[in-house]
């Protein structure tokens, strides 16, 4: 797939595919919440790129619709709590909020993956099951954009094969003008 089979995340982040990374972000490490966890500089992260979206879409017919998606009930319900009251200010966009599992069997323009994990041991939990992990990452049809820790998710562990974290680091490392990593 070139980028220019993805036009809208082409046109409005220079990519189909970024990580904003969080790593050293303050407030950007993860809280338990219960048995969820969820990670508050990533809701704040997503919370602003959204709203950057229907302004660059402005003046043209495009619409998009965006799924925001993360392993944790915790982050789902920080994140929709968040965005429930800007829906209406955001015509140009059809925001969706889910967890992995709830995605499942969706598509979306675009997508951004919240990790919400960030901690020194690289324990990534729910998402040891790489199988998970592809969902997350395979919503999109224009545009995904991974917001997380990448030192903390690179060093992670799985429980059936190879962590993606890593092969994604290393495929964007490879062009990282059109792949790009946005230390925040």
């Amino acid at each position: 797939v070139t980028e220019s089979e993805r036009p809208l995340a082409t046109r409005l982040w220079g990519a189909a595919l970024r990580w904003l990374d969080t790593a050293g972000v303050k407030y950007a490490e993860e809280r338990a919440v219960g048995k969820s966890f969820m990670n508050r500089a990533e809701v704040t992260v997503i919370l602003q790129e959204l709203a950057l979206i229907p302004a660059l879409l402005r003046g043209t017919k495009d619409r998009a619709t965006v799924g925001v998606l993360t392993a944790y009930s915790a982050q789902r319900q920080a994140l929709e709590d968040a965005i429930s009251s800007r829906r209406e200010g955001w015509p140009e966009i059809d925001v969706a909020v889910l967890t992995v599992d709830a995605a499942q069997g969706r598509e979306y323009d675009l997508v951004y993956y919240s990790a919400v994990r960030a901690n020194p041991r690289g324990e990534i939990g729910f998402l040891r099951d790489e199988r998970r992990l592809n969902v997350a990452l395979s919503r999109a049809k224009h545009g995904l954009t991974i917001v997380g820790d990448m030192g903390a998710l690179v060093m992670a562990g799985t429980s059936f094969g190879s962590n993606a974290f890593i092969g994604i680091q290393s495929w964007m490392r490879k062009a990282p003008e059109s792949r790009p990593v946005v230390r925040l």
